[in-house]
């Protein structure tokens, strides 16, 4: 009786554990003095802070070398396009389908928005320029919030956008709490690994 007891309270733990929601906070700002970024994951009692690294010069890579094999590959038959044509187009299909679902997942059922909260101020040497700019602003921002809320979980929301009529600057602040479980991850990454199998298993019959 003791072990069927162990073995409930490990059950339940796993499954509160699957259903427990990993947050995800994102603060961004822009100014014309500086920009900051940061973002937070909390799950239980744990947190991890991330910021962006600078941006590093990559060095140019060198051009590579056709091989041998290559500058000898012979022109492939009309036949043999047509049907690597067909076989492409179907793992394109596969994939459009195979993302539309993870989108489709991901945006209305595994992502929850706890808070939006985006401020602006904006100023412009001309007053009439700073009203129209302010105006412009507040439409396209309630319009992508609004769809954003008929399409997703959105809870709470907070736009504060206005205008500066003494002196020229551009502010933007975003602040948001993103949140999913574990449980809706592995649902996510079921999803993907069967599609992934089934485009595998049709290359590899190709060849």
């Amino acid at each position: 009786m003791t072990a069927l007891w162990i073995i409930l309270g490990i059950i339940t733990l796993i499954i509160i554990l699957l259903l427990v929601h990993i947050k995800v906070k994102i603060a961004f700002s822009y100014s014309e003095d500086e920009n900051n970024a940061e973002i937070e994951i909390r799950y239980l009692f744990f947190r991890l802070k991330l910021a962006p690294k600078s941006c590093e010069e990559k060095k140019p890579k060198k051009p590579r070398k056709p091989k041998k094999e290559e500058a000898e590959k012979k022109p492939r038959e009309k036949g043999k396009l047509i049907e690597d044509f067909k076989f492409f187009a179907e793992i394109y299909e596969d994939l459009k389908d195979l993302l539309g679902k993870f989108l489709s997942y991901f945006l209305t059922r595994a992502l929850r928005i706890y808070s939006l909260n985006i401020s602006a101020e904006i100023g412009f040497e001309e007053a009439m320029q700073t009203g129209v700019a302010v105006g412009a602003a507040n439409a396209a921002v309630y319009g992508v919030v609004a769809s954003i809320e008929r399409n997703m979980r959105l809870e709470d929301y907070n736009v504060n956008i206005y205008g500066n009529f003494e002196s020229k600057c551009i502010k933007l602040g975003i602040n948001c709490i993103l949140g999913t479980n574990i449980m809706r991850v592995l649902i996510l990454l079921f999803t993907v690994l069967g599609g992934a199998v089934k485009i595998l298993s049709k290359w590899k019959s190709r060849d």
